[in-house]
């Protein structure tokens, strides 16, 4: 052979040992995260395990589950991989209450699970099924919430009968809206799921009636922040149980001063960002908390009502603050979905979607129940649309004030 013969193997030998150590390379990479990910998944099951309450629901976790609990938060958060940490020991704790709660009611980690939020899995332009995406690593089913409607309900069914999900979890209005286009086509599911966990919106009564009626399951909610200050379970026959292992919370007046048993402001104190921490922190929510008795007997902080934000309460002419407006809908039938707008202090526009049953006594029904829920004559004009409009993020609002805006 020529030296240019023999020049040019060698050079093509190099380029192969070259490919040969990049796809070494990238496959070490990839297993080393890989094996990242497996420990923050095990790190979460093992959180979930040291915040189980004892056989006593009076006790909360003991200070030993806690402190176990964070010492594992820190070794696997920011500490030793700060470079690729996306969220502290707050989002860990938070996740890890998740999965003990739906624990209790028999669906475990890796469970199958359909969740329907605010994440666009296609373009809402984009009508062609499927219109869900399977995230292999923790079993879920990630549904859209933008593409429900009578035309694409049978692509929905079809596709959780294929998936039987033994938990769906999301926004109310997207689980609501499903639950009633479901019952509306009157096809019947071939699974039964174990449980339906609610979050991010505030949970109506008329949203969890047509949940239970189409999916025969028990149905929870639960609540927290983005900033991971607080997170509280529904505790049927006492409200929403704050954990205290992630944060504290207050109810006060407009004077700061804690109130019970009345609806106040939100403020909230982290106990677990080592980041950020957050002291007394107006998250601009509305509740009710419970009497400290309560508090005592159950160890722990106990929030009767949730009525939502501070921007979403109706104002009255004498000045009060209403909130949790689901009973206006009392004895209603014949909507899909709802939404309150209140455009001045005696004006109120209802917003709906209607269905069978819909007719002008509903309208006069929700006239009623609004002017004995406010306490005064109000004007109502109804609007029939085909879809009520989300918030930029997706969620959905039950009650809108218009006032000074």
């Amino acid at each position: 052979l020529s030296k240019q013969a023999l020049s040019k193997q060698a050079l093509s030998k190099q380029a192969l040992s070259k490919q040969a150590n990049n796809y070494t390379y990238i496959k070490r990479v990839w297993n080393i995260l890989l094996g990242f990910f497996a420990i923050r998944l095990c790190l979460v099951w093992i959180q979930s395990l040291l915040l189980k309450f004892p056989s006593n629901p009076a006790n909360p976790a003991t200070e030993t589950q806690v402190f176990l609990t964070k010492q594992l938060g820190l070794l696997f958060d920011g500490r030793l991989f700060y470079p690729i940490r996306a969220k502290g020991l707050d989002y860990q704790l938070a996740m890890a209450l998740l999965v003990y709660y739906e624990s209790q009611h028999d669906v475990r980690l890796g469970d199958a699970r359909a969740t329907f939020a605010g994440r666009m899995v296609q373009l809402a332009s984009d009508m062609r099924p499927p219109f869900w995406r399977f995230n292999r690593a923790e079993n879920q089913m990630i549904f859209s919430a933008y593409h429900m409607s009578e035309k694409t309900i049978d692509d929905y069914i079809s596709g959780l009968n294929a998936f039987s999900p033994k938990e769906i979890i999301g926004y109310p209005s997207a689980i609501s809206t499903l639950a009633s286009l479901i019952k509306e086509r009157g096809r019947e599911l071939e699974f039964k799921p174990r449980l339906v966990v609610t979050n991010s919106e505030t949970l109506f009564d008329w949203q969890k009636n047509i949940i239970k009626d189409v999916f025969n399951a028990p149905i929870y909610d639960y609540y927290g922040t983005a900033e991971y200050l607080i997170f509280a379970w529904d505790t049927p026959g006492l409200g929403y149980r704050l954990h205290p292992s992630l944060g504290v919370a207050e109810v006060v007046d407009n004077d700061d001063k804690p109130v019970f048993e009345k609806p106040g402001d939100v403020l909230c104190t982290t106990l677990s960002n080592h980041v950020m921490p957050l002291l007394r922190f107006r998250i601009g929510d509305v509740a009710k908390m419970a009497q400290p008795e309560t508090h005592n007997v159950i160890g722990g902080q106990v929030l009767k009502e949730i009525h939502g934000r501070i921007d979403d309460l109706v104002i009255t002419p004498d000045g009060r603050h209403i909130g949790r407006l689901d009973h206006v809908f009392k004895g209603v039938h014949g909507i899909r979905e709802c939404q309150i707008a209140q455009h001045d202090l005696t004006s109120f526009e209802v917003i709906l979607v209607p269905t069978q049953g819909f007719d002008s006594s509903t309208t006069t029904i929700i006239k009623e129940n609004l002017k004995h829920r406010t306490g005064y004559p109000c004007e109502l004009r109804t609007t029939i649309v085909e879809h009520v409009p989300r918030g930029a993020n997706g969620k959905f609002k039950g009650v809108v004030s218009l006032i000074n805006k």
